[in-house]
């Protein structure tokens, strides 16, 4: 991938980032720039996917593949 589509694919991470209470970026499988998982709040969810949508026309070089809302057990961290 272009260095510009990185940039601008993590520039739309921090955003996106900011209308969340967490995130968890996913290690690159070489076939998207970047992958995530988006804690966000069941009031704020619709909101959430309308901004990224919004995103999504304000950058029509990337393609956005969101899905959801799914369980939060990406975020829950169990101590031993």
């Amino acid at each position: 991938a272009a260095p510009g589509l990185a940039d601008a694919a993590m520039q739309i991470y921090s955003e996106m980032r900011r209308h969340a209470r967490a995130a968890v970026p996913f290690p690159s499988d070489g076939r998207r720039l970047v992958s995530a998982a988006f804690l966000v709040e069941r009031t704020g969810w619709i909101e959430f996917i309308e901004h990224a949508d919004d995103l999504g026309a304000a950058h029509p070089e990337l393609s956005f593949d969101v899905t959801g809302p799914w369980p939060a057990y990406d975020f829950v961290h169990i101590s031993p």
